[in-house]
């Protein structure tokens, strides 16, 4: 990065996420401004796994520090939310220095063919990332049986997990392309219980024409109202819900995905959200 840096006269270094920070300090030494993109505000997800594992406060704690320090470094720092963008900006001490540009996506993409299940529904289930590991576990086990005695004929897809097919269950292994899950006719469910930034799987059902069921949680950030681009669902029974509204409800996951994609144009259009972030570069100094 040093090298680089040198060998051209660059004008903006742009860091995503505050742990690339470090690597575009030597453009800081040598008064180049830096614009940090933060995708979401890290600590707040250990705050909320403290809650469950309480000696996890000391590490919020410890990124919370991390994350301020990062804002108060970079010349400029872009949110993806405006939850997100005063969270920082309360951190680190200095709103004036961080701004909120929504994440750029198309509104409207192709689907894949129909999976089996009346009605499919997809849920991704990394194991990865322990807030999808939590949401998986508590959604397989405590909301879809009460889905399938609604809907007997349902089928769970778990994408990203592989060797649990049984009881209305069929898992798939991580999609090579991210089409390949969004099936034409199922329904995205994303039940997460810690979040914090966008979720982009939200705003790819959207665009590929997939209704979805959210959390308030995993909604959080996109501003969104209950009934207008998506259905709310706090618990088991609301999830359960919202299935059997969307398989009986004549019209309302069409509803819902041309809410959904209306927003996508307004709110994160390629070319506006391009416009806003050189916008951004041009104001730092």
């Amino acid at each position: 990065m040093s090298d680089l840096l040198a060998s051209a006269p660059f004008e903006v270094v742009h860091v995503e996420q505050p742990h690339g920070l470090a690597h575009a300090l030597h453009g800081a030494a040598r008064r180049i401004p830096v614009v940090l993109r933060a995708q979401n505000v890290e600590s707040d997800l250990w705050t909320s796994a403290a809650r469950r594992r309480p000696f996890l406060r000391w590490e919020a704690r410890r990124v919370a520090r991390y994350e301020a320090a990062a804002v108060r470094r970079a010349s400029l720092t872009i949110a993806l939310t405006p939850r997100d963008a005063a969270r920082l900006g309360e951190l680190s001490h200095r709103p004036d220095s961080v701004r909120h540009i929504a994440a750029p996506f198309p509104a409207q993409l192709p689907s894949a063919p129909p999976l089996p299940g009346q009605p499919a529904v997809v849920l991704f289930g990394s194991r990865d990332w322990w807030p999808n590991r939590e949401s998986t576990r508590w959604f397989v086990r405590d909301v879809w049986p009460l889905a399938q005695d609604a809907l007997p004929q349902a089928r769970l897809h778990l994408f990203g997990i592989e060797g649990c097919d049984s009881g209305g269950i069929q898992c798939h292994p991580a999609p090579a392309l991210s089409t390949e899950a969004f099936a034409e006719g199922s329904t995205l469910v994303v039940p997460l219980r810690a979040a914090s930034g966008v979720r982009m799987k939200i705003l790819e059902a959207w665009a590929r024409g997939i209704p979805v069921v959210a959390t308030p949680v995993a909604a959080a950030g996109l501003e969104v109202e209950d009934g207008r681009e998506l259905l709310l669902a706090r618990d088991g029974r609301e999830f359960v819900a919202a299935l059997v509204r969307l398989t009986r409800a004549g019209g309302a996951a069409a509803e819902l995905v041309r809410m959904g994609r209306e927003r996508l144009r307004r709110d994160h259009d390629p070319a506006t959200v391009a416009a806003a972030i050189a916008e951004a570069y041009s104001t730092v100094r």
